[in-house]
């Protein structure tokens, strides 16, 4: 059985793999302790504010603003689920 380490890394790893079939583009993301944030960063920063104070309004507007209809409801999910172990906000 995995433990929850390694299922937060998985989960986190199938974000970034869906996300740029979801976006239409690789997305962009700077390494870790950069500056700046890019657009992306920023954007799935937003989602993960979104979803850990459960504001749907939000997180559809975001979602749907950005990410292919087929994906949306993958990406709210990973987005969720990620938000809820590592700290993006």
């Amino acid at each position: 059985k995995p433990c929850p380490t390694e299922n937060r890394a998985a989960q986190a790893e199938a974000l970034m793999r869906c996300l740029g079939q979801a976006l239409g583009q690789q997305a962009k993301v700077f390494s870790p302790g950069a500056a700046e944030y890019t657009f992306d960063e920023l954007w799935l920063m937003q989602l993960a504010a979104a979803s850990a104070r459960d504001d749907d309004a939000s997180i559809s507007f975001l979602l749907a603003s950005r990410a292919k209809p087929e994906h949306r409801r993958l990406v709210g999910f990973l987005v969720a689920r990620v938000s809820e172990f590592f700290d993006l906000v």
